[in-house]
């Protein structure tokens, strides 16, 4: 595996099934997933941002007949462990973390079909990482459970569980040596108002207004990061997502990535701006999948000593 594949598996939040034996249990199959990085439960940005709890829906497919519904902690090393028994048949998978965060109203009672168009309409999305941590969410629909199948989520068991906001951060390097004011910096356009929960089939960006920072930039720098609903421009709009400022009425503009009129989720954009000692400043910027996701194992088929909280009479 390279370094850059490994880098998009912790970000993810990858579900890795491991193929293994079948073992008979009555015609029950079992499911046992087993949840491991950080929690959110440490100190520290990048802990704030991973999950803290882990919520699997388990449907009858193309229905609302729900035969498991668990919101199961995470341990402050990362770990969580689920395991489930499922009769032979087709089933919708839906995972929710951090689904406090989310705002659902009957999330033990849910409708499905509303469940999927969930709207996140907190006025400051920074809040999700100060509270109950940022909502991930991710569906597989028509998932055969079956005697003899080692690999029931297909693409050789890998889900990608991706956090419903981007992230934007800006260091400052102030090479100064004095408390320096920027004017106007601000992201056109890249503050949505609200976003769904799990990723929709037809796009699920919003138009966004500006998207404004601190302009006071202290002696020895500094840091901001902002959280942000997914956006993107008006289908007229092709112009770029661009950073811009400027300092002694001088402006400066960087673009974000080449033809990005759409801010994804679990997309993070990292800036630099250096203020230099002549007057001049530079501003830098990349575009990356969002790290620190965490990782799972599905076990499909395996025998364990006891079984979570399943639907009572499946």
């Amino acid at each position: 595996m390279t370094r850059y594949i490994l880098v998009i598996v912790l970000l993810a939040a990858v579900f890795l099934m491991s193929s293994c034996n079948k073992e008979n249990t009555g015609g029950k199959v079992p499911v046992s997933i087993t949840f491991s990085g950080r929690s959110g439960e440490t100190e520290g940005s990048a802990d704030a941002e991973g999950m803290k709890t882990l919520r699997v829906i388990v449907a009858k497919s193309g229905t609302n007949d729900i035969v498991f519904n668990f919101d199961n902690p995470v341990s402050a090393d990362g770990s969580s462990n689920v395991n489930i028994e499922l009769l032979p048949d087709t089933y919708d998978f839906y995972f929710i973390a951090n689904c406090e965060s989310a705002g659902i109203a009957d999330i033990n009672n849910p409708d499905l079909s509303s469940l999927e168009k969930h709207i996140l309409n907190a006025d400051d999305p920074n809040t999700y990482v100060n509270g109950q941590g940022i909502p991930f969410g991710e569906i597989r629909k028509n998932v055969k459970v079956e005697e003899g199948e080692t690999d029931i989520f297909g693409n050789d068991g890998m889900i990608a569980m991706k956090r419903s906001l981007a992230k934007i951060s800006i260091d400052f390097v102030n090479e100064t040596g004095s408390e320096v004011q920027l004017q106007e910096l601000k992201i056109s356009g890249a503050k949505a108002a609200s976003g769904y929960l799990f990723e929709q089939e037809q796009g699920d960006e919003y138009l966004g207004d500006d998207l404004t920072f601190n302009e006071t930039i202290p002696a020895d720098g500094t840091s901001i990061v902002k959280y942000i609903y997914p956006v993107k421009k008006a289908e007229y709009d092709t112009t770029p997502f661009a950073l811009t400022a400027k300092w002694n009425d001088v402006p400066n503009e960087t673009i974000l990535k080449e033809d990005m009129t759409s801010i994804p989720r679990n997309t993070h954009v990292d800036i630099t701006i250096t203020l230099k000692q002549d007057g001049n400043f530079e501003m830098k910027s990349t575009v990356l999948p969002w790290e620190n996701g965490g990782e799972s194992n599905i076990l499909y088929g395996e025998k364990w000593d006891g079984v979570l909280s399943r639907t009572d009479g499946y």
